[in-house]
């Protein structure tokens, strides 16, 4: 729906797939490949966007996902648990005079575990908010432009795993 009067957009989705013959690497030596399992993928999917004046903006997502299939990786991991069942993330930008912008965004997901990982190696429920604030220099005339921005990642205390334990996100800025 698109409702320009009160600067507001929603696109809803609703889907059910069904994967057959998914190729996966078998468990025997050397190490082949087969088409081993199905699965089925439903869910619904939201993006709401709201902009107010010429220089703000909202934009809201959510994901419920459900991923069935009996087949369980070499590794003990069910494939139904290798999808997030939850998603949700928002996005606020905000462009100010003088060439300067700010955006936040907010992301988060449910537990998830990557289907060749052991259980030690669960992403747990992750949050994260990310911020960017930039100035841009335009010398005008077609000439030369740039920009300087400080980016600020993952700015909730804590760590989160990005596919296996060993690999841990961290809070991060740049310049």
């Amino acid at each position: 729906g698109e409702f320009p009067a009160l600067g507001f957009s929603i696109d809803t989705r609703i889907y059910h797939d069904q994967l057959r013959d998914i190729i996966y690497e078998t468990n025997t030596a050397p190490i082949d490949f087969a088409n081993l399992f199905d699965a089925q993928h439903k869910g619904v999917e939201i993006t709401a966007r709201h902009h107010w004046g010429e220089r703000n903006q909202l934009t809201f997502n959510y994901a419920y996902q459900l991923l069935t299939s009996n087949f369980t990786g070499y590794a003990g991991t069910p494939y139904s648990d290798t999808m997030p069942r939850n998603m949700i993330s928002a996005l606020y930008s905000r462009n100010f005079a003088g060439e300067i912008a700010l955006s936040m965004g907010y992301y988060q997901q449910d537990s998830v575990l990557a289907i060749d990982r052991a259980e030690y190696d669960r992403q747990p429920l992750t949050r994260r908010l990310d911020t960017r604030i930039a100035k841009t220099f335009k010398s005008g005339n077609g000439g030369p432009e740039g920009e300087i921005a400080w980016v600020g990642q993952s700015l909730f205390a804590g760590r989160h795993i990005d596919y296996q334990d060993s690999n841990l996100f961290d809070r991060r800025t740049y310049l």
